[in-house]
């Protein structure tokens, strides 16, 4: 267990070269060390931001803890990697600074690497998010009562004002998903997820993240010729036009109009078993 009185005093030392901070940080290491950490680690840290946001702190007050953590971490030579626009990805953020996409051999790459080198989990988020271009809010609410395996469908539950979504499953992707519980995961820890993902495969992109995916799939898709109106449908945009709110998408319609032109499906075959690809 930490020692929260030596680490208090040893902050408010250091931070006496730092007075503009000192109140605020103070705050946010001392409300972070109530929470009984039992080391300083970034898996601690994503859990305390992700409580904090639930909790209703606005994207202003998670930023200052995300930068008081910060500093106690460097001043205790504890690792950090963690960068802020990985954490945290609010409107004026993605409006300020877009976040960049993988070109399509990038995506190739990648999913190949990661069937050698990721664990289960890994390769579910990564089989979901390239499938389907899921945002990172979207790979958190999927639960394994969406997956109909008989029927071969997923829901997946739209943010943003989109639409809530049944779409096909490929064969492809099924022996990933077949054997994951699908717990609950925060949207913090899937940022990390791929930070790993990615370090494993084709190493460190920075200011890459789920969104990536989803730019990239849409763009594949109008490069390879999918109609716009499929392609609003198929990524579950609230509206392409006027029009898209008159027209209703059936789940068989991904097997005719999508997946034949669909970039990355087609990466993840040659399984009949997750554990096929494991060993």
């Amino acid at each position: 267990m930490l020692d929260k009185v030596e680490i208090l005093t040893r902050l408010d030392d250091a931070l006496k070269r730092k007075k503009s901070a000192r109140g605020n940080y103070l705050w946010a290491v001392t409300d972070f060390l109530g929470t009984s950490p039992k080391s300083l680690n970034e898996e601690a840290v994503l859990s305390y931001l992700d409580k904090r946001e639930k909790a209703g702190d606005k994207p202003g007050t998670l930023k200052l803890r995300f930068y008081a953590l910060k500093y106690l971490f460097r001043l205790y030579g504890a690792e950090w990697t963690l960068a802020e626009n990985e954490v945290f990805s609010t409107r004026e953020r993605r409006q300020r600074f877009p976040q960049p996409w993988f070109r399509k051999e990038e995506v190739i790459d990648i999913i190949t690497r990661a069937r050698k080198v990721c664990n289960p989990q890994e390769l579910t988020m990564l089989a979901i998010s390239t499938t389907y271009g899921c945002r990172r809010s979207e790979l958190a609410d999927i639960r394994k009562e969406d997956l109909g395996f008989e029927a071969k469908t997923i829901t997946i539950y739209a943010r943003k004002g989109g639409r809530v979504a049944t779409q096909l499953l490929p064969d492809e992707i099924i022996p990933y998903l077949s054997s994951y519980d699908f717990p609950k995961l925060s949207v913090l820890r899937l940022s990390l997820m791929l930070k790993k993902i990615l370090e494993k495969t084709i190493g460190p992109k920075e200011g890459y993240g789920w969104h990536s995916f989803r730019r990239s799939l849409a763009t594949e898709l109008r490069n390879a010729g999918v109609n716009d109106m499929d392609i609003y449908s198929f990524m579950r945009w609230s509206t392409g036009s006027i029009l898209a709110t008159y027209i209703q998408t059936e789940p068989s319609q991904n097997k005719e109009n999508i997946f034949p032109k669909h970039p990355f499906v087609k990466c993840w075959e040659q399984a009949t078993t997750l554990e096929a690809y494991l060993h």
